[in-house]
């Protein structure tokens, strides 16, 4: 019970943050980027025009790395569109074929954060722990659980016997915390299932 409540706490700090990212130092950064314009085009100092448009570029690369870091902790799609088109843009920047079967049924907030944040882990020990080729992600509701599973096909040549049942620990525990279940079937070099249900609230 004291974990569920820590995974809920930490589903609303994760929303509270991503906003707190966007409304504060996102919207600061843009206001001295174009401060930053202005001067560059007010001066007729060449050196500080220079200067000016360098500081604009610095800038531009900051403020991708803190949307990117934005991203990551709670995507604005997640809480505006839910996890279909949250996990689309995850699966475009994976770099391996994604085929997404998602429900555009609502959850509760904390189910939908720590299904996302359960399946981009799964995701990446997809791609980074069994080399996977091909995954497909199905999420849907069944019998009042809300049901993710994550099939993916066998090692490329080469890669690491990854263990998923080390890997992926850290979301098992946080799907358990729920009051759900993680169940991993096969093996990195024959492919793998990876099957998440918890009720629906």
């Amino acid at each position: 019970a004291a974990y569920r409540r820590l995974v809920r706490a930490e589903a609303a700090e994760r929303e509270r943050l991503a906003r707190d990212l966007h409304d504060g130092a996102q919207q600061r950064l843009l206001a001295l980027g174009a401060m930053l314009g202005t001067l560059e085009a007010v001066t007729g100092d060449p050196a500080v025009k220079e200067h000016a448009r360098a500081c604009r570029a610095e800038l531009k690369e900051a403020l991708a790395q803190l949307r990117a870091l934005a991203r990551e902790v709670q995507p604005a799609l997640l809480v505006q569109d839910g996890l279909g088109p949250a996990l689309e843009v995850v699966a475009e920047r994976l770099g391996t074929r994604v085929a997404l079967d998602v429900t555009p049924r609502r959850f509760s907030r904390e189910i939908e954060s720590t299904l996302y944040s359960a399946l981009c882990e799964t995701l990446s020990y997809a791609v980074e722990g069994a080399r996977a080729t091909r995954v497909l992600v199905r999420v849907g509701e069944e019998g009042g659980r809300v049901v993710a599973e994550v099939g993916l096909d066998g090692a490329r040549p080469g890669g690491p016997a990854a263990d998923p049942v080390a890997d992926l620990a850290g979301p098992s525990g946080r799907i358990r915390a729920l009051r759900g279940e993680m169940e991993i079937g096969g093996g990195p070099r024959a492919g793998l299932t990876v099957r998440m249900d918890l009720p629906c609230e």
